[in-house]
C-alpha cells in the first residue's frame, strides 16, 4: 500500500477529509496550540515549529505507509476544523497494540459535541477497512478524556488494557 503521494479525498454529509495543504498552517497551529485540545494529548501546546512538523509528518505518513491523517474540512465553510486518521505510532506497548494501526482525532473546541468527530473517524476507518490489510485498528486515550472514550466505544472500540505512557496512564482500545 505505500506510495500514495497524498491522502485520498473523502466526503461525508458535513465534512471533507483531505490532504493537508500549506494554507492549513495557521488553523493547524491554532488547533494544536489550544490548551483545551492538547489537555488529553500530551498537555503541551504546539509551537509554530511543532505545528509545521506535524503537518509534514502527516503528509509523509501517506508516502511511507499508504495511510495517515487527513485534514478535516467543514463542507459548509471550507474551514479546516481538525485532523483524524490512522497511523503507525510505534509506541512500544506490546505486539497486540503495536501491530495495529492507531486511530487518532482532534477537533477545534467550537466543533465539539456535534457528532463531527464520529463522522470523520468513521469515514477514515471505513476507507481503511476497504483497503483490507487485515491489521486491527487500535487507539489510546487518557482515562479522564470521557468524550473520546465515549466516541471510541461508539465506533466499536473495546478496552483491552491500561499501560503507563509518558508519566500518565493510557487506556488501550481495539476495534474487533
Amino acid at each position: 500500500m505505500p506510495g500514495l503521494t497524498s491522502a485520498p479525498r473523502i466526503e461525508t454529509d458535513r465534512l471533507i477529509l483531505r490532504s493537508f495543504r500549506r494554507d492549513d498552517f495557521e488553523s493547524c497551529f491554532a488547533l494544536w496550540s489550544d490548551p483545551a485540545v492538547v489537555r488529553h494529548i500530551g498537555n503541551v501546546p504546539s509551537t509554530p515549529e511543532d505545528a509545521w512538523q506535524r503537518m509534514a509528518r502527516n503528509l509523509g505518513h501517506w508516502v511511507l505507509t499508504g495511510f495517515g491523517f487527513w485534514a478535516i474540512e467543514d463542507r459548509a465553510t471550507g474551514r479546516h476544523i481538525g485532523d483524524c486518521g490512522l497511523f503507525e505510532g510505534m509506541r512500544g506497548f506490546d505486539e497486540r497494540f503495536d501491530a495495529g494501526l492507531e486511530a487518532g482525532w482532534a477537533l477545534i473546541p467550537s466543533m465539539h459535541g456535534q457528532g463531527l468527530a464520529y463522522e470523520a473517524v468513521n469515514a477514515a476507518i471505513s476507507w481503511f477497512g476497504w483497503q483490507r490489510t487485515g491489521r486491527p485498528v487500535v487507539c489510546m486515550i487518557e482515562p479522564d478524556n470521557a468524550p473520546s472514550v465515549r466516541l471510541a466505544e461508539k465506533l466499536g472500540f473495546v478496552l483491552f488494557d491500561r499501560k503507563p505512557y509518558r508519566n500518565a496512564e493510557a487506556l488501550l482500545f481495539e476495534r474487533p
